[in-house]
């Protein structure tokens, strides 16, 4: 990153802002494109063609623009498309970007019965009392972007991955557990909730308007009539109570609050290591500390998780208590300022939804 940037607005490197700047290093012309946030914008979030297949991606920094101490400017890359074999574009879709919060990942093995792994869509969902069929909770955009429910199961007891040395890298094949252990979706229980923030409210750390929850409920196994609770012997988690104006306890949001984090993520420190990788997309718990609640809505934590996670519950370590659904990575073990978030399950969608519950969820 360069030490100085000019400040006089213009055009390539002299575009006003931080810019972006992307040089072919295996083109005989050096081909360079500069991005910044408006013309980013204007190229949908993509950047031009280039020859070869090295590229150089750098951000150049506007020292017009104050940053605190402990916050450093970086890109995500979600994907990369490329030319196949007969001259069209392929995309490869790149990992999600990183939501440890610690160096090593502390997420621990565990076997809660409250949880299920949604598949295939690889998201948790957790057994909440709704006071009738306990029904289960996750993030809404795990049924967002046409998600089909009636194309989705509820897993219990998901067995180890096994792993597959594939050339140099070791991938993770996703185990199921036996039949009895699945539940077809009632696609007319879901109910669900996602709108995104806009741009502008992201970068200023207003969440205020986004949303990102879902209820939904399960047919009974057909190989021995039990639901996803009555089979997992009726355990389930409470939601946290709201005072009288629909909100959390403000006691219960302290930066210190000691919560557990827990879900079907994947292993991305994996590595070569066997072990650790047979834990992609199994149930993993970790426990760790809110880092605040920027609004009634929304809150930030320091769990680490990783794709896969979506939907898991927030809990109040010591109890069956649940403040919230993590929904979004963010965190960088790099900054002690950076968290992962979550919707708070004062949520007035959410709770609509359990209220005036649908299909199996409604009945008696």
């Amino acid at each position: 990153m360069p030490a100085k940037k000019p400040t006089k607005a213009g055009w390539g490197e002299q575009l006003p802002g931080d810019i972006l700047r992307i040089t072919a290093l295996a083109d005989p012309n050096k081909s360079v494109q500069y991005l910044n946030a408006e013309t980013l914008q204007q190229w949908s979030h993509r950047s031009a063609y280039f020859n070869g297949g090295r590229l150089l991606i750098e951000v150049l920094a506007d020292p017009a623009i104050p940053t605190k101490p402990d916050e450093t400017i970086s890109i995500v890359i979600d994907s990369v498309s490329v030319n196949n074999q007969v001259g069209r574009a392929t995309t490869i879709y790149l990992p999600p970007p990183n939501s440890l919060c610690t160096p090593k990942d502390e997420r621990k093995p565990s076997r809660d019965a409250r949880q299920g792994r949604l598949y295939p869509a690889s998201c948790t969902a957790f057994t909440v009392n709704d006071g009738k069929n306990g029904c289960q909770v996750t993030a809404g955009h795990c049924f967002a972007d046409g998600t089909d429910p009636t194309e989705q199961v509820l897993q219990a007891d998901v067995p180890l991955s096994t792993t597959l040395l594939y050339g140099d890298r070791l991938f993770a094949i996703h185990r199921h557990p036996p039949a009895d252990k699945q539940w077809a979706i009632d696609p007319s229980s879901v109910q669900f909730g996602y709108v995104t923030p806009s741009d502008e409210e992201y970068e200023k750390g207003d969440l205020s308007k986004g949303e990102d929850w879902a209820v939904l409920g399960t047919f009974r196994n057909p190989n021995h009539g039990q639901t996803f609770r009555e089979f997992n012997k009726g355990q389930q988690y409470s939601l946290a109570q709201l005072d009288k104006n629909g909100r959390l306890d403000a006691k219960v949001l302290k930066k210190s609050t000691k919560i557990a984090l827990t879900g079907y993520g994947t292993s991305p420190l994996a590595g070569e290591d066997k072990v650790i990788k047979s834990m992609d997309l199994t149930q993993q718990t970790v426990v760790a500390t809110l880092f605040d609640s920027p609004d009634a809505n929304h809150l930030r934590h320091r769990a680490d998780s990783h794709g896969g996670q979506s939907g898991s519950p927030i809990i109040l370590v010591g109890t069956d208590t649940v403040i919230g659904i993590h929904t979004n990575g963010g965190c960088d073990p790099s900054n002690a300022q950076s968290s992962n978030w979550g919707s708070t399950v004062a949520m007035a969608g959410l709770r609509k939804a359990l209220s005036i519950p649908l299909g199996v969820c409604a009945a008696a």
